[in-house]
């Protein structure tokens, strides 16, 4: 019910004098919604897929602004310290040394960070924020079932990856964050008659294929997004409970099994703070505007042992990394984003009065933390796991507009 003199700011205006100009990008908005979920299901099922939802996108946002139609951004905060962090990769890149300076990586990166604002902008209406997370939830399990047929007709030390996502780790990144996300829905829609089984069914193949992806940081993310979760809906002393039988199962599975290859591997761990030093050293080096953004695989950092030698082609850090390519101004940019992006969650979880925001919020909150914690081991922040990220990050936000739109 709409209070009189109130306007929902979800819905579409429908007075009959509506303009042309007004119905066309009604369209073009319409456009940007379904190419936005055509990438959140994509970004783990196939390159294709997630190219051609991306152009799609791009292509409505870009026809509302040619109909005159202002991006629906709100007062965020977070997104201005997001355009200082690229404006910095591109001086990064401008004052980098020759044989540094890599512009294709500036292409990249904004198609990484610019799925936060055209997520945030077609959140305006906040039943988007449903079919998007849904998509998220449901596109992890269809590429984790499709990753199965790889791993079970390969070797038994073969690690679980998707379909477009190669790298173990990274996949186990992107199933972590879909899982949790899904255990925030269920948290709330668990009795649902046809929401309920399907995300039951899409979490838990979800959270069986990071298993098989062998990964660590996946697993400590996964922990902290399920804590997250756990103190939104539960009181504290349940939460302290289950971070306590979390630790004793994690002990327990790591005394019964020691030569499993997530309690040993040795080489990781050395590989790993290789490249942390490395890093800073590069960061010591130029620690304004750093090396360029996408110079880290050029460093030359490689472990060497008697059995493996192995090219560190990132920092295992997201702050590590950020701060060797973009300098302390990149890496303060982009912490600031986060730390802004994180709090605008947070405060719409309190905030919302309806249970269906508050699931979505929610489960955003949760999705980003396994992101935010797994970073710290690895660069959680490219690729398919920094759409994700700065996608849920726009999603969960967008719930704040409850009180303004009801």
């Amino acid at each position: 019910m709409i209070r009189e003199g109130v306007r929902d700011s979800s819905l579409p205006s429908a007075a009959p004098g509506r303009s042309r100009s007004d119905k066309v990008a009604g369209v073009f908005d319409g456009i940007q919604s379904f190419g936005l979920l055509l990438l959140l299901f994509g970004l783990p099922v196939g390159e294709a897929l997630k190219s051609f939802g991306f152009a799609i996108a791009v292509a409505g946002f870009l026809g509302k602004l040619a109909c005159g139609r202002r991006p629906a951004f709100g007062r965020r905060a977070s997104l201005p310290a997001l355009a200082v962090y690229f404006a910095v990769a591109i001086l990064s890149v401008v004052f980098a040394r020759p044989e540094f300076r890599r512009p294709p990586e500036l292409l990249a990166c904004a198609m990484t960070l610019v799925v936060f604002p055209l997520v945030l902008d077609a959140c305006a209406r906040r039943s988007r924020t449903v079919l998007f997370v849904w998509a998220i939830v449901v596109g992890a399990a269809v590429a984790a079932l499709m990753g199965y047929a790889g791993y079970a007709a390969a070797d038994v030390r073969h690690r679980l990856a998707l379909p477009s996502i190669e790298n173990a780790v990274s996949a186990g990144e992107y199933l972590a964050a879909a899982a949790v996300v899904g255990v925030g829905l269920l948290w709330f829609e668990w009795k649902a008659p046809f929401a309920g089984p399907i995300l039951w069914i899409s979490t838990v193949v979800s959270a069986v294929a990071v298993l098989l992806t062998k990964s660590r940081g996946p697993f400590i993310g996964a922990v902290a997004g399920l804590a997250t979760v756990a103190a939104a809906c539960l009181r504290r002393r349940y939460v302290v409970l289950l971070l306590v039988v979390a630790a004793v199962a994690t002990w327990g599975f790591v005394a019964t099994h020691p030569d499993a290859r997530i309690v040993s591997a040795r080489y990781q761990i050395d590989a790993r703070l290789l490249a942390w030093r490395g890093a800073a050293e590069r960061l010591a080096e130029r620690p304004v505007l750093g090396q360029g953004l996408g110079s880290f695989k050029l460093f030359d950092i490689v472990y060497r042992d008697e059995k493996v030698e192995e090219l560190q082609m990132h920092g295992h850090n997201v702050w590590l990394h950020a701060a060797a390519e973009t300098g302390v101004l990149g890496a303060g940019a982009l912490a600031v984003f986060l730390v802004l992006g994180m709090r605008d969650v947070v405060r719409a979880a309190r905030s919302a009065r309806r249970r269906l925001w508050r699931s979505v919020a929610v489960a955003a909150l949760g999705g980003a933390a396994v992101l935010v914690v797994a970073g710290l081991f690895s660069v959680t922040v490219n690729g398919e796991s920094g759409m994700l990220l700065f996608a849920l990050l726009a999603i969960g936000a967008a719930t704040a507009q409850e009180e303004s739109a009801e």
